[in-house]
């Protein structure tokens, strides 16, 4: 992918869609214009890959801010839209990608056994975690096909004043249908590491390792607050979406290793402490306080609201037959 490319990409959604140039970024110069263009060609091809959720064709792009949020809208001719901060590709970069001593500097050793296996660093792998969740979680936006997508539906939550159950059960949806693109990438990931060596052992630290950063980015939108809270907002409370997005990726993993018969299954409760016991560990850098810490308390002491809250949210999905997770699994079926 070349930058002319992109470029021509770009004045195509805007002649095509109608929206105006300022919303999109231009690459040229950016410290990390390589990057982006590369995420921007291995998305866009997985977007061609998925065409058959009926989403053909999706406009990828990178929008002009540099906060961390991302969208997914359609347009009013019915063109499905994906967009990216590109703030969020900078901070996943510098958090991330270019922070290579980030696991070493704070002495983590639970990732010791992954290291005579992989073929890219535990900081890369970081990055490419929290890359997937962002744009898989969008693109159940699309696949939803719900009518909040014609008022762009983004990612950082915000206050409303009249509560409404249908975008919780959105949000929720959108996270278990990453969490389970995130799984397939980490057990077809597994498969090729670790071969007839794989063990309980090295699958569990791999699951941790691509379920910190899920947990950092998702605490750090500006609109997250840590009082716990249930039905108010845009989006459930993170201690509520994480924890159901680490419950889905466990549950999945679970599924693949029983179907591969290989006598052993990745424990869901001690893999949730141990990555936020890491999170916290590594927090100073992302929030400079203890704010994994303080959501870690908020699960801890409100953990039967928590279940409660999620069970009513994944009951009522499981009801539906338009969530990205029902069709997700239907796809799976075929």
């Amino acid at each position: 992918m070349t930058l002319e490319q992109y470029r021509e990409h770009i004045a195509e959604i805007i002649n095509t869609v109608g929206l105006h140039h300022n919303l999109f970024s231009d690459l040229e110069g950016l410290e990390n214009e390589l990057e982006f263009l590369n995420v921007f060609e291995f998305y866009s091809e997985t977007l061609e890959l998925n065409h058959d959720y009926g989403i053909a064709p999706t406009f990828l792009f990178f929008i002009n801010s540099d906060t961390i949020n991302a969208r997914a809208g359609r347009s009013v001719n019915n063109q499905f839209l994906l967009g990216i901060n590109r703030g969020t590709i900078n901070w996943l970069i510098d958090n991330f990608k270019s922070n290579k001593t980030l696991v070493s500097d704070n002495n983590i050793l639970l990732f010791d056994s992954l290291n005579p296996y992989l073929d890219t660093s535990l900081n890369n792998l970081m990055y490419q975690a929290g890359c997937h969740y962002t744009f898989y979680h969008e693109m159940a936006h699309l696949i939803q096909q719900s009518d909040y997508l014609e008022l762009n539906m983004e990612e950082n939550p915000q206050p409303i004043d009249v509560f409404d159950f249908d975008r919780h059960l959105l949000e929720i949806d959108a996270d278990t249908f990453s969490a389970l693109c995130l799984g397939t990438h980490i057990m077809q990931y597994s498969e090729k590491l670790f071969g007839e060596n794989v063990s309980k052992v090295l699958v569990e630290a791999l699951i941790i390792l691509f379920s910190i950063p899920i947990i950092l980015y998702l605490l750090s939108f500006d609109g997250n607050r840590v009082e716990i809270y249930y039905r108010e907002s845009t989006h459930p409370h993170p201690a509520i979406r994480l924890t159901n997005f680490l419950m889905v990726l466990t549950h999945y993993c679970n599924g693949v290793l029983h179907g591969k018969g290989l006598g052993f299954t990745v424990n869901q409760g001690d893999m949730f402490l141990e990555a936020m016991r890491i999170a916290e560990i590594l927090e100073q850098p992302f929030f400079g306080c203890e704010t994994v810490a303080a959501y870690r308390v908020s699960v801890t002491e409100n953990r039967p609201a928590v279940m409660h809250y999620l069970t009513e949210l994944v009951e009522a999905n499981d009801s539906l037959i338009t969530t990205a997770t029902y069709k997700w699994n239907l796809k799976q079926s075929g």
